[in-house]
């Protein structure tokens, strides 16, 4: 999961990573990555869609407040989870304006069990289904229809579930930075990026995909895959628990 959090009191903003870190990893889910914003100016400096899966962020902040940060969000990423914080319930109303996913207390250490109920309840299961890639011939690729790719002769080569291929000529590096920010694709051989997802058997030397196919593994990375495959497993087993 990729955090985004924004706040203009660095006390606020330590106390809220502090507590998401811990919720996060109470309710078993995985963060890839946290990045903190000290406004909605300088997240919006970096923010492209797709950057992140959920943002936590102040309502009352100099330059600019949330709301008005949302607003711009949304205009680039209608799927990003949007969660506002604020000292009161004042503007509750108003940040589903926006289609704020959730609406918390802060300090967010004194409202732990309400970040905590939030995180159990968010969907982030249908979310990640839609998230996309798009590659330098303008193509969309969703992620989680990815099956593996294979690089050769300066073209990647995009095999799907539904049975399609997509060719794209791009460096390999170009393509890992865009997959690798997910934890369910790992690198499996040089050239080779797999979709833990799809990955139905691992033996020595050899990965079993969803479509049959058999791909190398060396072993340099059979350790880090495995790890990879058995964490995906067991955050499975917690998904279906909860239904």
């Amino acid at each position: 999961m990729r955090i985004a959090i924004v706040d203009d009191s660095p006390t606020d903003l330590e106390i809220t990573r502090i507590s998401i870190v811990s919720a996060f990893g109470q309710t078993g889910l995985e963060i890839d990555s946290v990045s903190c914003f000290e406004n909605g100016i300088s997240l919006l400096e970096k923010f492209e869609e797709n950057a992140f899966d959920i943002i936590f962020m102040d309502i009352m902040m100099d330059k600019m407040d949330g709301i008005s940060a949302a607003e711009k969000i949304r205009e680039k990423d209608p799927y990003v989870k949007l969660v506002f914080a604020s000292s009161s319930n004042e503007y509750a109303a108003e940040s589903y304006r926006v289609k704020a996913d959730y609406y918390l207390i802060k300090p967010m250490n004194l409202h732990y069990d309400g970040l905590v109920e939030m995180l159990k309840r968010l969907d982030f299961e249908e979310q990640e289904k839609k998230r996309y890639i798009t590659l330098p011939n303008g193509t969309d690729v969703i992620l989680r229809n990815i099956i593996y790719t294979e690089y050769f002769n300066h073209t990647i080569e995009i095999h799907t579930r539904d049975w399609q291929s997509v060719k794209v000529r791009m460096r390999q590096l170009d393509l890992e930075e865009k997959l690798l920010a997910y934890s369910y694709f790992v690198t499996c051989s040089k050239g080779i990026t797999v979709n833990l997802y799809e990955v139905k058997e691992i033996s020595k030397g050899t990965l079993k995909m969803s479509d049959g196919t058999e791909i190398p593994l060396s072993r340099r990375r059979q350790k880090d895959v495995e790890a990879g495959f058995s964490r995906l497993s067991l955050d499975k087993m917690r998904n279906e628990l909860k239904v």
